[in-house]
C-alpha cells in the first residue's frame, strides 16, 4: 500500500474535492499541512539534499569509493546546509502548499515544473565569472561553467529517480512479463 495513503488517509479524497469544499475539509487541510511539513522537514533536508550532494560526488568526486562519496557530499552537504535549506524553504514551502491541494493528476506534473525553476535556480545561484583579460583565468571559468551542466544532470537523474519510485510505490501491480500495468483492486 502506498505509504502517503496510510499516513495522510484523506489525501485522494480531498484531492477531488471543489475548492470551495476543500476550505471546509478540516481534516483534509490538516493532512495537507502533514504533507508540506512531511516534505520540507524530512523529505528534501533528509533525503533530497545528502542523495543530491552523495551523487554529486560521485560524478565530479576524485575518489572511487562509495564511502567518500557519501562523507564529502555530506560535508559539503553541512557546509551549504543554510542557504540550502533557506532557498528550499522560500520555493518548496509555498510551492507545496499549493501542490497538496491539487487534484492528484495534478501533483506530478505540477512538480516537475516547480522542479524546473529549482533546478534553473541552482545554475543561476553561481553565475560564471569570466575575465577575459586573464586566458588562465578564462580556462579555469570554462571548466566551472562544466559543473553547471552537470548540475542538470544530477537534478535530471534525482527526478528521474524520483518519477520511477513514486510509480513503484504507488498502488499498481507491474507486470514485466506483459509489460502492462495493472490497476488497483478496490478495497471496499
Amino acid at each position: 500500500m502506498n505509504k502517503y495513503r496510510q499516513w495522510f488517509p484523506t489525501m485522494d479524497r480531498f484531492g477531488k474535492l471543489s475548492f470551495a469544499e476543500k476550505m471546509k475539509d478540516t481534516a483534509g487541510i490538516l493532512d495537507a499541512g502533514k504533507m508540506v511539513l512531511f516534505d520540507v522537514c524530512i523529505h528534501l533536508p533528509l533525503m533530497y539534499f545528502p542523495s543530491y550532494y552523495t551523487l554529486k560526488e560521485f560524478v565530479s568526486g576524485s575518489s572511487w569509493n562509495p564511502a567518500d562519496w557519501v562523507m564529502d557530499g555530506t560535508r559539503k552537504y553541512v557546509g551549504n546546509a543554510k542557504e540550502d535549506l533557506t532557498a528550499m524553504i522560500k520555493l518548496w514551502g509555498p510551492s507545496d502548499c499549493v501542490q497538496f491541494v491539487l487534484p492528484m493528476h495534478i501533483r506530478m506534473p505540477f512538480r516537475h515544473m516547480v522542479s524546473f525553476f529549482w533546478t534553473a535556480y541552482g545554475k543561476f545561484q553561481f553565475p560564471s565569472t569570466i575575465n577575459t583579460t586573464e586566458p588562465i583565468q578564462n580556462a579555469i571559468s570554462h571548466n566551472n561553467r562544466h559543473h553547471h551542466y552537470v548540475q542538470y544532470i544530477y537534478i535530471c537523474i534525482y527526478i528521474y529517480i524520483q518519477s520511477c519510485f513514486l510509480f513503484f510505490v504507488s498502488n499498481k501491480k507491474v507486470s514485466f512479463t506483459r509489460g502492462a500495468v495493472e490497476p488497483e483492486e478496490k478495497d471496499e
